[in-house]
């Protein structure tokens, strides 16, 4: 069961390896990936697609708007049963898109016109960074700025002179002005210099405030600073709104690149908190692309595999200040661990923002976080950090990352648990999303102790093939749970600003009305452990179990 992705389907030269295809190119190759993730076929052109299938497009749209070329795209395309045609290229918006007729067409439009309206269902791409971007490694931050652009315009004129002015101040930098497009530094040596800086600004593009560099900034782990204007003078608000929504506080925005020192001098005390939130909202936005993807394959009808195991199961992994930051040792092990049973499920990371009392482990939990989504990027695949400013326990970031969650079950792993054994996990999810269970939870002891058995509700039993035990006892150790179940009790028992450890108020909701909460123990045996799937590191260390406010 594949899909069809056809990169050249008219004109000769426009084959894939254009440098604005590569955030395509890493879509459709699934750096991140959706549930149900198809098989992708490329095809250099449509006639290759077989008869009754429909196909992704990529057109290099500025390569296509004679009416000869509208007339055969229509031609060629008329027999798909479906087409998600992606406009890629045309950063003049002079295609135009209106005379393509399919009736069951879904359109991708690459740095859209702000002033057009497109039709409904429209999804919008950025520019995306070249495709060496991708693959060059973060470096050592040994600079404050870098900028290497041309200087054919009036804001990129400004850009450079502040940064100029920067440099002046005696600040670690570098400028590179150029009179065209590449004549600078070789590729390779480009994206090493803007791999060195902590602050990468993108002044507008000719005809278009979004550029290659503001989006090699976030991938290579700077700070960017957006162009608001266009050369012209004209504001671009409206651009940015479209492609990227509200811009996130990450994200800065400048009206005046007289700003940028004053505002540079500020950042310096902020690294590298400002940079790990670009870098992590850049990682989302590629995997809402994935997600989105998939949804309109699956509406126009594209044949979607069913899912696998790993296709029902999110895992939510909460992180916070622990002593051991900035090491990333303790959710290294344990994402490792999770990874090994679960090689394709997305892990969500809700990183916790600082609360008062732990403000002296901020310093060592920037350093952590900043690390942590380099490893997103570099290590693993399909792991979202999401990162809070301000502290939410865990009660706050579970509400919130619910709202992400697409699939049926979750997987809850605090940071420190790493787990380990054959977990029979389609067993786990068929018996969640049953009738018989809410919870499946990953015991942390060889048996149940003695002390704890008030808290049974009886022997073990086989749910779903495998042997449970019924139990009231919540904890937060690793467990299985039907979304919808945490949805419910979220909504019921915290209110979205509460700041909770989740087991903190469950255990006691559980305990006063068993009969609305069906939580299991799984105990099938885990050889010479016993029960044991879960185990802890004990990342909190001498720290005191915080509660609330």
């Amino acid at each position: 069961m594949s899909v069809h992705v056809v990169w050249e389907p008219l004109m000769e030269g426009c084959n894939r390896g254009v440098l604005d295809q590569a955030i395509i190119e890493r879509l459709i190759a699934g750096r991140h990936r959706a549930p149900c993730w198809p098989d992708f076929v490329h095809h250099d052109a449509l006639a290759d697609v077989p008869d009754a299938e429909g196909a992704v497009v990529v057109l290099p749209a500025r390569h296509h708007t004679s009416l000869d070329d509208l007339r055969r795209i229509n031609e060629v395309t008329a027999s798909l049963p479906w087409l998600l045609l992606i406009l890629n290229g045309d950063e003049e918006h002079t295609f135009p898109y209106g005379h393509i007729e399919h009736p069951n067409m879904r359109l991708w439009v690459q740095t859209p016109d702000a002033t057009r309206t497109y039709p409904p269902g429209t999804r919008y791409l950025a520019n995306g960074p070249a495709p060496l971007a991708y693959d060059t490694p973060w470096g050592d931050r040994t600079r404050d700025v870098a900028l290497l652009a041309q200087d054919t315009h009036a804001r990129r004129h400004e850009c450079a002179d502040a940064v100029q002015a920067i440099l002046d101040t005696g600040r670690p930098g570098h400028l590179t002005r150029t009179a065209g497009f590449t004549q600078g530094v070789e590729p390779a040596e480009y994206m090493a210099l803007m791999a060195s800086a902590r602050v990468c600004p993108a002044p507008s593009g000719p005809v278009c405030v979004d550029s290659f560099r503001a989006w090699e900034a976030m991938e290579l782990g700077a700070t960017p600073v957006l162009d608001g204007h266009l050369p012209d003078g004209t504001s671009q608000a409206t651009y940015w709104q479209r492609v990227i929504g509200t811009p996130p506080p990450a994200l800065f925005v400048v009206r005046d690149w007289q700003s940028f020192l004053p505002w540079m001098m500020g950042e310096a005390l902020s690294w590298p908190g400002t940079a790990s939130r670009a870098a992590a909202w850049w990682q989302r936005y590629q995997r809402d692309m994935a997600h989105n993807l998939v949804a309109d394959l699956r509406d126009l009808g594209a044949p979607i595999p069913d899912p696998s195991v790993d296709d029902q199961i999110t895992v939510l992994m909460p992180t916070s200040p622990i002593p051991s930051h900035p090491s990333t040792a303790v959710i290294e092990e344990t994402i490792d661990s999770v990874r090994a049973q679960l090689p394709r499920a997305e892990i969500l990371v809700m990183c916790d923002g600082i609360r008062p009392a732990q403000e002296h482990y901020r310093p060592a939990y920037e350093a952590y976080l900043y690390e942590l989504v380099r490893l997103c990027r570099e290590k693993w695949s399909n792991v979202l950090p999401i990162i809070h400013g301000e502290h939410r326990h865990q009660s706050g970031m579970t509400w919130h990352a619910l709202n992400v969650v697409t699939t049926p079950t979750i997987l809850f792993v605090e940071h420190d648990c790493p787990i380990r054994g054959d977990i029979p996990w389609a067993a786990i999810t068929n018996a969640v999303r049953g009738d018989r269970a809410d919870v499946v939870r990953l015991h942390h002891e060889a048996s149940v102790l003695p002390v704890h058995e008030y808290l049974m509700d009886g022997p073990d039993e086989d749910v779903a093939g495998v042997r449970m035990r019924p139990t009231r006892q919540w904890s937060q150790r690793p467990h299985v749970a039907r979304t919808a179940y945490y949805r419910d009790i979220l909504r019921d028992n915290f209110g979205s600003d509460e700041k909770w450890m989740v087991e903190d108020r469950m255990h006691s909701v559980a305990q006063s009305d068993p009969g609305a909460h069906h939580l299991w123990i799984l105990t099938e045996p885990n050889g010479e452990h016993g029960i044991k799937y879960s185990w802890h590191l004990d990342g909190r260390g001498d720290d005191s179990k915080w509660v609330d406010e």
